[in-house]
């Protein structure tokens, strides 16, 4: 009895230390080693030793949405030399990295020399929101762009900013048609339109806003020009003004010659040839004589002014006839 119950023991002995060596795992926790970039004796003062720090300084300022901090450079350099790097980094982040591009309006270092180190004043400002800031969603490539549009028509968002790990040659074309299948699919043709702007504007893209906004009005379309209406000739007279030569084939004008074809003699007035003599006879045709000359124009006198003339010519004879011895 008792040689079992030892045999047992034996056995469980044998068991925990099997469980021990199957329990014993290493294992390793990856953090960021923030004494880098950090002070250790005062967490809100960033440090940096060269340019590259520099730029993962300001990196990590615009990733925490921080507006103002100061940096520690521990460097030989001079103060000009200094100011330099400091520009350089500030246009660097702002201009050729992705979200300083994005979301940076400007930055503004001012630096002091110190015992061994130059202390330096950083003030950044932004061009966005910090929702928008963390509203921003990561991914892989732009395959996945049409996915995400969906789910911010879905959700009634009218921008969406999206990070992307890499980006390829020719991607742009699958951004364009991931925008138009969209509007195809939520029916926004001719009222709405997704919109991309691409940071950095140069080289390699690595963030992208879209926007959805009112479509622009179509153009109107051209309208052919009028033909040209031509001018209408004015009919006028022809006959040349005083002074002036008649064309060949026009007759001279009828008050410039007599009837008869003779010229008045000195002293007597010329005789109209349009109107008609004393006793009412007609008068001579006036022109040359060719045939194309116009007949002139008879003008019979009122038939009331002859009667008038008749009566007064009673009237005068018969006074002389009472005058007569």
């Amino acid at each position: 009895m008792r040689i079992c119950r030892w045999s047992l023991v034996f056995v469980c002995c044998l068991l925990l230390t099997g469980c021990a060596s199957i329990l014993d795992r290493e294992y390793r926790v990856v953090e960021l080693h923030s004494s880098k970039f950090w002070e250790s004796d005062a967490d809100d003062i960033l440090r940096a030793e060269n340019y590259q720090d520099i730029v993962n300084d300001l990196l990590l300022l615009v990733g925490e949405y921080q507006r103002q901090a100061t940096l520690r450079l521990y460097s030989d350099d001079s103060e000009a030399a200094v100011e330099a790097e400091l520009e350089r980094a500030a246009a660097e982040i702002q201009k050729d990295t992705p979200l300083g591009a994005y979301a940076v309006s400007y930055i503004i270092t001012e630096s002091e020399q110190q015992h061994d180190y130059h202390e330096v004043t950083v003030r950044i400002s932004y061009r966005c929101t910090r929702e928008q800031m963390k509203s921003i969603v990561n991914a892989t490539s732009a395959t996945a762009l049409e996915s995400l549009l969906s789910a911010a028509m879905e959700s009634g968002s009218k921008e969406l900013v999206v990070r992307l790990g890499y980006w390829n040659e020719g991607d742009e074309e699958l951004v364009n048609s991931a925008m138009l299948a969209v509007e195809e699919d939520w029916g926004l043709t001719g009222s709405q339109i997704w919109t991309a702007r691409y940071y950095p504007s140069l080289g390699e893209v690595g963030l992208i806003e879209f926007r959805l906004e009112p479509a622009p009005p179509r153009p109107a379309a051209p309208q052919e020009p009028e033909k040209p209406v031509d001018p209408e000739v004015p009919v006028g007279d022809e006959t040349p003004a005083e002074g002036e030569t008649p064309t060949e084939g026009q007759q001279p004008a009828e008050s410039e010659q007599p009837a008869d074809g003779k010229l008045p003699a000195s002293g007597e007035p010329p005789v109209e040839a349009s109107q008609p003599g004393e006793q009412g006879g007609e008068s001579a045709p006036v022109g040359g004589e060719g045939e194309n000359a116009p007949a002139p124009e008879v003008v019979q006198p009122p038939e009331n002014d002859a009667s008038a003339a008749a009566e007064e010519k009673k009237k005068e004879n018969v006074e002389k006839t009472e005058n007569f011895p």
